[in-house]
């Protein structure tokens, strides 16, 4: 006659969950989310002195600055382009493109007298 024997894994109580376990008490033996305390890092004190830089989700104050002035140098160029593509637009062209001191008396619609039909 063979005697089973039983292997710890298949043992309950040693797995965890029960009392003499692994301690695990949340939900199917697993260990809840547990937060971790501050800690500042280890300096040298013979090491060279640094901080940290300010940020802001890994954006620098140099990075907002160089996307910030590249993202207002697109827009410029887009407005400009969008103006002057809609530019023979009547209602653009009279109350916008006329208006701008150099460019202005382009814009400016002459009908000859003969070629208007009213």
């Amino acid at each position: 006659m063979v005697k089973s024997v039983s292997s710890p894994s298949r043992n309950p109580a040693a797995v965890g969950g029960g009392p003499v376990g692994t301690g695990f008490s949340g939900h199917r033996g697993l260990q809840p989310w547990t937060v971790r305390e501050a800690y500042k890092a280890y300096q040298s004190p013979y090491g060279p002195k640094y901080k940290q830089q300010f940020n802001f989700h890994g954006i620098t104050k140099q990075h907002a600055i160089r996307f910030g002035t590249m993202a207002g140098s697109f827009g410029a160029v887009a407005g400009i382009f969008a103006l002057f593509f809609f530019a023979e637009v009547p209602k653009v062209r009279d109350d916008i493109m006329i208006k701008v001191p150099i460019i202005g008396e382009y814009f400016e619609k002459k009908i000859a007298p003969e070629d208007n039909p009213f």
